[in-house]
């Protein structure tokens, strides 16, 4: 039988030892990944970060306070621990949230090792080099978000100028549900509610006011 993308993720985190009982000590190789909403597929930062004593995962794009993998494994982490992330945006949204992580994670004697930037922080790292790197890397992950956010908003403008509606549509027109019932006065509302795809009360509200349906109204309850 098939496995369900989300089945085959808990299949994989599993092999990994996601947020596994094993006792923490120092020296541990602790992997940290986090996918947003629209992209579930984590195979690729699995293969990436390699074999890992731990491995914490969080599925939001939130800033640090909503972001449960991550503030577990804060916590979990211990004196020559190293954590792994194969990006900087993996871990951080802002640049302050970048600093203030990293800063956190070495203030315990921890480290931690981007790999795809092929940068690593310790403690006694005052390498000038790799700091400027950092922010960099942050502010310049940051710009392209808002930049991104930006134009989303510019193309949502231009296209409401255009006349598209954006949102649920509704099933019926209140308006098309009256100009049939004016045409059609034998349907009630249970009979329009149907051919609309509607609700009675739905179909009843479209029609209750006009003196048509006030003039002819069944006696029925149900209609």
């Amino acid at each position: 039988m098939a496995l369900t993308e989300r089945q085959a993720i808990k299949a994989t985190l599993s092999k990994t030892q996601l947020h596994s009982q094993m006792p923490a000590a120092p020296g541990q190789r602790i992997g940290y990944i986090r996918v947003s909403t629209a992209e579930q597929n984590i195979e690729r930062q699995i293969e990436a970060i390699g074999v890992c004593h731990r491995v914490f995962k969080d599925e939001e794009s939130g800033s640090k306070a909503t972001r449960k993998g991550l503030e577990d494994m804060l916590g979990h982490i211990r004196e020559g621990d190293v954590v792994v992330v194969t990006e900087v945006d993996r871990l951080a949204r802002s640049e302050v949230d970048l600093a203030n992580i990293v800063k956190e994670i070495t203030g315990k004697g921890a480290s931690i090792e981007f790999l795809h930037d092929n940068l690593r922080f310790s403690g006694n790292n005052d390498d000038p080099t790799a700091q400027l790197m950092l922010h960099l890397l942050g502010a310049i992950g940051a710009f392209s978000r808002r930049l991104m956010l930006k134009r989303q908003k510019e193309g949502i403008a231009a296209a409401k100028a255009r006349g598209v509606k954006f949102g649920r549509p509704l099933k019926s027109d209140p308006e098309d549900i009256l100009r049939f019932y004016l045409k059609n006065p034998s349907f009630g509302p249970t009979a329009l509610g149907k051919k609309f795809g509607v609700s009675r009360s739905t179909a009843h509200r479209a029609i209750k006011d006009h003196p048509e349906y006030i003039n002819r109204r069944p006696t029925s309850p149900f209609d």
